[in-house]
């Protein structure tokens, strides 16, 4: 996934309005951006119901920024408390997240069942951004996403927290994670 943070990305993150959402959720003002991506339309099969694979190992928050051509109707379908399951729900409650347009955003767990709409957004242009606690290691960088292959260092990330309260380590994949994976391979 191709990440960029630039100056204007490091601003963005640090809105008031959308740091007024997110602490909260953390439990902390000591946070990290990571992984911000600029993704048009709805590629890569995200119009299937999906969970992101980063949020479903490691506690995140994502905000999604409308840049351009950004409506309610083109906003993230989601099924609430949907998190943690292993297999695609039943399709059930879905909620579209409301009041989405240009110059908003929505906060969500990436880890519940979750997808886009080709159709309505097919013209949009939006901005994701990932927090997590400063306190937490560094979420790795995944560098094939299709394969989940992880590199040993961390996704790019930006912070304010400087000293002891930010730990530069990166997350090891959880042992639960690993067996599946190699499972995966000797069945498949």
């Amino acid at each position: 996934m191709p990440y960029l943070l630039t100056d204007a990305i490091r601003h963005v993150a640090q809105d008031a309005a959308i740091v007024a959402e997110v602490e909260p959720i953390l439990g902390t003002r000591e946070w990290v951006m990571w992984g911000p991506n600029i993704r048009r339309a709805t590629p890569n099969e995200a119009d299937a119901w999906h969970v992101d694979l980063e949020s479903f190992l490691w506690p995140t928050v994502t905000v999604a920024v409308g840049l351009a051509g950004c409506t309610a109707a083109s906003a993230t379908w989601c099924m609430a408390g949907t998190q943690r399951r292993r297999e695609i729900p039943p399709v059930g409650t879905q909620e579209q997240i409301a009041d989405f347009g240009d110059g908003r955003f929505y906060v969500f767990d990436a880890s519940v069942w979750h997808r886009g709409d080709r159709e309505t957004s097919r013209d949009r242009l939006i901005l994701f951004l990932h927090y997590q606690r400063a306190d937490e290691p560094r979420i790795p960088l995944l560098v094939d996403y299709y394969r989940q292959w992880w590199g040993r260092e961390a996704a790019p990330y930006f912070t304010k927290v400087e000293g002891s309260g930010l730990r530069r380590d990166v997350a090891r994949l959880p042992w639960r994670y690993r067996i599946d994976r190699w499972m995966r391979r000797w069945t498949a």
